[in-house]
């Protein structure tokens, strides 16, 4: 992935997020049901087949305040889900 750095921070250019693969993802989560509700998951535990650590409080606020001021433009409502099984989207903070 082509990363940007700006102030000691990580960024990933629009262009890596906007692809056919993703596209293909979003609408067969969406035809899942009658909502428009994408579901996301915010792994903060460790231990899963890949190494993976807790975000950091700062992360989790970050991506819940991305996902609220999206809900503002897109004719797609974002909700927080508690487990990975009951979301369309989950993030997961990986130790290379």
């Amino acid at each position: 992935m082509s990363r940007l750095k700006t102030d000691g921070v990580k960024r990933t250019q629009a262009v890596v997020l906007i692809s056919p693969q993703f596209t293909r993802h979003t609408k067969a989560a969406l035809a899942l049901d009658d909502d428009k509700v994408l579901t996301y998951f915010i792994n903060n535990t460790d231990g899963r087949l890949i190494t993976t650590v807790p975000h950091t409080p700062d992360e989790v606020l970050f991506t819940e305040t991305m996902f609220d001021g999206l809900n503002q433009y897109l004719d797609i409502d974002f909700e927080r889900a508690t487990s990975s099984k009951a979301s369309d989207i989950d993030f997961y903070s990986i130790v290379k």
